[in-house]
C-alpha cells in the first residue's frame, strides 16, 4: 500500500517538472542559417529556445524543420534539401487536389446542367403539338357560321363572343322590325275608313278611325298638323322606328364581318385565353337575362286603342371561380 503511494507521488512530479524541463535542439530556419539552444516552450505560433546569448522567440512560419540532436554543415544541407523538396512536394499535390475539387465541381455543374435541359425538353415533348392554323380555312368557318372559325384558330374565347353578338344583334333586329310593322299597322289604320276595323265599326254603326279636323286658317292647319295630328304623329313613329331597324341591320352586318376580319387575321393568336365553363368547373359563362319592360301604347283611334308588352334581354358573360 506504502509503495504504490510512493509511486503514485513520483509519478505526479514527473508531470509536474516536465513542462520545466530543457531539450537541446536544432532550428533550420527557412531563409538559412539554424538556431541552436534548449527547448524552453512552444505555443501555436512561437518557439522560445534559450540561447547562449539569452531566450530567443522564433515563430513557427520561418521554420524549416526543429531537429532534436545537434548536426554538422553536412547533414544540415541534407535535411534542409530533403525538407525543401518536402514542402514543394506537399503545395503540388495540394494544388493537384486543389484542381481535381475545381474539376469535380465543374463537372458536377455541366451534369446538372444536363438533366435541367433534359428535363425542359422532356416537358416540352410531353406538351401537345398544335397544328398550323390556315387563315383562308378559319375565315371559311367564320363565313359559314360566325366563331367556327374561332373555334378552329382554337381561340374559344371569340369563338363564343362572336356568335353571341350576333344572336344579340339579330334579337335586336327582329326587335326593331316587331316595333316598326306595329307603327305601319297603326299608321296604315289610323285614318283609313277602309280597313277591318273601321269597316266593322261602320257595319255596327260606330266610327273607329281618326279624321283630322280641317281648319279655314292655313298657318292653324299647319300647326295643327305638326303638333295634334294623330296620322302625321304616326307617320313620323313608324319613320323613326323603320330607321332603328336599319341601324339595328347594320349592326348585325358590322359585327358579321368583324367576325370575318378576326378570323383570318387574328387566327394564329390569343389561343386557348378563356375556356366555356360547363357550370361544374370555374370559368366564363353566357348568361342572357329576359326582363319585362311593361305595356307600351302605340296610340288610340277613335273609340279603339292598341297597346303591347314587351321584353327586353340582357347579354353578356359570368364567371364562376
Amino acid at each position: 500500500m506504502v509503495l504504490i503511494t510512493f509511486r503514485k507521488i513520483v509519478f505526479f512530479l514527473i508531470l509536474l517538472l516536465l513542462p520545466a524541463a530543457v531539450f537541446p535542439v536544432t532550428i533550420l530556419l527557412r531563409e538559412g542559417g539554424k538556431v541552436k539552444g534548449d527547448m524552453v516552450t512552444q505555443n501555436q505560433s512561437t518557439v522560445v529556445i534559450q540561447t547562449e546569448s539569452g531566450k530567443r522567440t522564433i515563430y513557427k512560419n520561418l521554420i524549416l524543420k526543429v531537429l532534436y540532436k545537434d548536426v554538422n554543415d553536412d547533414e544540415e544541407e541534407k535535411i534542409r534539401i530533403a525538407e525543401e523538396k518536402k514542402i514543394a512536394t506537399d503545395k503540388r499535390d495540394a494544388q493537384l487536389r486543389e484542381v481535381a475539387r475545381k474539376q469535380q465541381v465543374q463537372q458536377q455543374l455541366e451534369e446538372a446542367e444536363r438533366l435541367k435541359r433534359e428535363e425542359v425538353q422532356r416537358r416540352q415533348a410531353e406538351v401537345p403539338v398544335q397544328d398550323a392554323v390556315d387563315p383562308k380555312k378559319a375565315l371559311f368557318r367564320s363565313a359559314i357560321l360566325p366563331g367556327w372559325g374561332q373555334f378552329y384558330s382554337d381561340r374559344k374565347m371569340f369563338g363564343v363572343l362572336w356568335p353571341t353578338l350576333m344572336a344579340a344583334a339579330a334579337v335586336a333586329s327582329y326587335d326593331k322590325y316587331r316595333v316598326y310593322r306595329n307603327a305601319m299597322r297603326d299608321y296604315g289604320t289610323i285614318g283609313n275608313p277602309y280597313s277591318e276595323t273601321a269597316l266593322l265599326g261602320g257595319a255596327l254603326g260606330v266610327t273607329t278611325f281618326y279624321t283630322p279636323p280641317v281648319l279655314p286658317d292655313p298657318i292653324s292647319q299647319y300647326y295643327f298638323d305638326q303638333n295634334y295630328n294623330l296620322i302625321h304623329q304616326k307617320r313620323v313613329e313608324a319613320d323613326r322606328d323603320f330607321q332603328h331597324y336599319q341601324d339595328a341591320l347594320y349592326a348585325l352586318g358590322a359585327i358579321y364581318v368583324l367576325n370575318l376580319l378576326d378570323a383570318y387575321f387574328l387566327a394564329g393568336y390569343g389561343r386557348n385565353l378563356v375556356k366555356a365553363s360547363d357550370g361544374k368547373s370555374s370559368g366564363m359563362i353566357l348568361s342572357a337575362l329576359p326582363s319585362n319592360t311593361g305595356m307600351s301604347n302605340l296610340g288610340s283611334s277613335g273609340s279603339s286603342s292598341t297597346s303591347f308588352s314587351e321584353t327586353k334581354y340582357t347579354f353578356g358573360y359570368r364567371f364562376t371561380f
